[in-house]
């Protein structure tokens, strides 16, 4: 029993000195060698007793006009972290420059196990504001519910427990004067539901 004990505390010290960070684990992790990482940008979107949802941004050391955006799962276990879903969209500024905003979105799971058929609970709209002018973003819910972005600087992200959507995104200048309308498709690329009613 004593030596079951001390081989306890051993692991737990063990998984402390391993855990660090989240923004430490997953600069550790990231899916592209090409990225700067003196340049890596890691904020955390969304923390539950589910996981935690972080965004990330870097350039690229091979093409210094390409930037990459991306997302990551993480759950917090006796042995440190571990990563669940990942990914990373990509583009050229001197392209992207002409648009007001850059944006994905994609069915994501907090499950880190990741089985053969994983269980995808929620949504996620992120992007980056490209316009000089657009200073923040708002998201319209399906229920008519308006959520702010939380996500500091020119990044943006929104998180939603499915069936629900995002109906719209509404772009803004510093003065709160809408910019652009925006109907992001669904991961599928399909329209936002019939909940989304055209005065929303």
């Amino acid at each position: 029993m004593k030596n079951l004990f001390i081989i306890v505390i051993l692991v737990w010290l063990l998984a402390g000195c391993q855990r660090g960070s989240v923004e430490q684990f997953v600069s550790q992790n990231l899916p592209s060698p090409s990225m700067d990482m003196s340049s890596l940008r890691v904020q955390t979107i969304h923390a539950s007793e589910e996981g935690i949802l972080v965004l990330y941004s870097a350039a690229d050391t091979l093409d210094p006009d390409y930037r990459y955006l991306g997302f990551a799962v993480v759950q917090e276990g006796l042995a440190g972290w571990k990563a669940g879903m990942m990914g990373s969209m990509g583009g050229d500024r001197t392209v992207l420059n002409k648009q007001t905003a850059d944006f994905t979105t994609v069915d994501i799971s907090f499950d880190t196990s990741m089985g053969l058929h994983p269980v995808f609970t929620h949504q996620l709209v992120y992007g980056e504001l490209i316009a000089p002018d657009a200073v923040t973003v708002q998201a319209v819910l399906d229920d008519g519910t308006i959520a702010q972005n939380e996500v500091t600087g020119k990044l943006f992200a929104f998180v939603t427990l499915k069936p629900n959507s995002i109906c719209e995104l509404h772009i803004l200048d510093a003065q709160q004067q809408l910019l652009a309308t925006i109907t992001p498709a669904n991961s599928d690329g399909k329209l936002p539901g019939t909940n989304c009613t055209p005065d929303q």
